[in-house]
């Protein structure tokens, strides 16, 4: 599963794959694992889930023109958003797809607005990225909110 989430991210050159490349990588992830995410880490002071999406800004990121709201409302001015579903079956694809359009949750995610640190535990080495860049695998990572750190002029 980590070379299959590492593949979705870059070509074997190293070079980032296009939306269409990244569409299909994570097609055949989510093939291989039969469509199932059991829960696979701990997120300290929320539970567990099969993995967790962290954003400081929304829209999350572009799928070519077309934003991707994760964590609807986060502001780079605030703390740090979190969402992570507990677990995924096939069954539920089309509330994933539902909350993605609409911010409607069915699926009882994990979810803490405007938090200064999330720590997670992994059972076993999960890939780790930030921004896209694959920063390997890890069973612990920490995120913290700077606040204030940056100035964004919007003109």
């Amino acid at each position: 599963d980590a070379e299959l989430l590492r593949r979705a991210g870059r070509t074997r050159g190293g070079r980032r794959r296009g939306d269409l490349g990244t569409a299909w990588e994570a097609l055949r992830l989510v093939s291989a694992r039969r469509g199932r995410f059991e829960p696979a880490l701990e997120i300290r002071g929320h539970g567990e889930a099969a993995f967790v999406l962290v954003a400081n800004a929304d829209p999350y990121t572009y799928v070519g023109r077309a934003p991707l709201h994760v964590a609807r409302g986060t502001r780079l001015s605030a703390g740090l958003d979190l969402v992570a579903p507990r677990g995924l079956r096939v069954r539920d694809y089309p509330a994933v797809a539902l909350y993605l359009l609409t911010g409607t949750d069915r699926l009882g995610l994990v979810r803490g607005r405007d938090l200064d640190r999330i720590e997670t535990a992994a059972r076993e080495p999960m890939p780790l990225q930030a921004d896209g860049e694959d920063l390997g695998d890890a069973t612990e990572a920490v995120f913290e909110a700077e606040r204030d750190a940056v100035t964004v002029l919007v003109g």
